[in-house]
């Protein structure tokens, strides 16, 4: 057992806040306010994940939610649905927090899934998450000047070896590394002093004793990513890894 000792005479510097939390302090449809206790609590940042469960299925965050018809124009306002996201942003900021947003789709537990397979066009998928970031940083589409730094490419990729099984993502590994690269390239390119990142690994779990064969495939999975994007034939950008 190590034995830590702190001395309360010497400052060394701030400690980074790790009180981030996954979701907002409002819901717009149950009336919950937990507004005042993520004051209190002085919450950093607030990850957009999984907002279907409290916050309204259907309506919020989601690339499907956000931007309803996959064919549409990326580059018009006309093609995204902003309303409820706006809400639920805000409410964010109201609260002290900063808004961590993931770009992609929360999970889909049921054995029938209907949007968490990759893309049909990857770059037509980048260009959509090009105008919700123009949207929340720099007003388009009547929108805002927000200090959103953070963009997160999708969310466990990595959660089963078997794409008929995984819950997060329909598809292959090799399948995600190639939406990651074009678009993690096309939202840099376009957005230089935002950070860019992903993917929302599952975990590390296979480093303790007790790892098993979905824990040894995240630590697969990241290996394989890192190879991936750090290749000169088709390299991409990690602002920060998840």
């Amino acid at each position: 057992m190590a034995l830590i000792t702190v001395d309360l005479k010497e400052q060394k510097g701030k400690i980074k806040p790790l009180h981030g939390v996954n979701n907002g302090p409002k819901t717009s449809n149950f009336g919950f306010d937990a507004t005042d206790t993520f004051r209190r609590a002085a919450i950093p940042f607030v990850r957009l994940h999984d907002t279907e469960y409290p916050y309204g299925s259907g309506h919020f965050v989601d690339i499907h939610c956000v931007f309803p018809n996959f064919d549409a124009d990326p580059s018009s306002p006309d093609s995204y649905d902003f309303f409820a996201t706006d809400e639920y942003i805000k409410a964010i900021f109201e609260s002290g927090a900063k808004p961590f947003y993931r770009l992609g789709e929360s999970i889909e537990h049921p054995a029938k899934k209907y949007h968490v397979f990759p893309p049909k066009d990857n770059l037509h998928w980048a260009r959509i998450c090009e105008g919700i970031i123009r949207h929340y940083t720099e007003g388009w589409a009547n929108g805002f000047y927000y200090d959103m730094q953070y963009w997160e490419i999708w969310n466990e990729p990595d959660n089963g070896r078997n794409p008929e099984k995984n819950p997060m993502w329909q598809g292959t590994k090799d399948e995600f590394f190639l939406l990651y690269t074009v678009a993690a390239n096309h939202l840099k390119n376009k957005f230089p002093n935002l950070k860019i990142g992903g993917y929302a690994s599952c975990g590390f779990y296979a480093l303790s004793e007790n790892a098993d064969e979905s824990s040894i495939y995240f630590i697969e999975f990241f290996h394989d990513f890192l190879k991936y994007i750090t290749n000169p034939a088709h390299s991409a950008p990690l602002d920060f890894f998840s």
